[in-house]
């Protein structure tokens, strides 16, 4: 992942310009900057999105509207019944045919 802008020193010289302990605001600043290390970079985004518009990205409420897994199974359990019944009625007309000697 890439490198983030986290600036640990000007961070931690706001908290003791506002009165934090230096010993805590150093602590701080450090876990905050290991954290954000951990976070993607707009960058690292397009390594694995390539194609997304990444200005758009799914909302919660957008994911919402996706399919389920049970959504999947529900459309996998009927598409199998309509290619069964489909199966069965083109059978059915070939036997038909076959029996009427076409």
């Amino acid at each position: 992942m890439s490198a983030h802008a986290f600036d640990t020193l000007a961070f931690a010289n706001r908290l003791q310009a506002v009165g934090v302990d230096r010993a805590l605001s150093e602590a701080l600043a450090d876990a905050l900057g290991a954290q954000f290390a951990h976070l993607a970079t707009r960058d690292d985004l397009r390594t694995f999105a390539t194609g997304l518009d990444l200005d758009k990205l799914a909302t919660k409420d957008d994911l919402r509207n996706f399919a389920t897994k049970d959504d999947l199974r529900d459309l996998e359990h009927r598409l199998t019944i309509r290619l069964g019944t489909m199966l069965i009625v083109a059978i059915g007309a070939l036997a038909a045919l076959v029996r009427i000697g076409v």
